[in-house]
């Protein structure tokens, strides 16, 4: 199964954000999705992205870029999620 997760940032129109994908064995996620993008018009800058599931929770990490301005946020990926 898969689930396809989206991710939205504010920032100020026009910033440049990232998203950077890790989970906890160490594996970055390439999926089509990630890494840079702008913020629109409204300041919004947002990924989508799909999580493949897992035999087993698993937790990831977010690194989240604004501008050069970095947040880091933890998310467990659960079987059938």
């Amino acid at each position: 199964m898969r689930s396809k997760t989206t991710i939205s940032v504010e920032a100020v129109p026009g910033a440049v954000c990232e998203l950077i994908f890790i989970s906890s064995n160490g594996g970055h996620s390439n999926a089509e999705g990630l890494g840079l993008t702008t913020a629109n018009e409204m300041g919004l800058c947002s990924w989508s992205f799909v999580i493949e599931e897992a035999e087993r929770k698993y937790d990831a990490r977010l690194l989240i870029y604004v501008d050069g301005v970095s947040e880091t946020h933890f998310m467990e990926i659960r079987k059938g999620y």
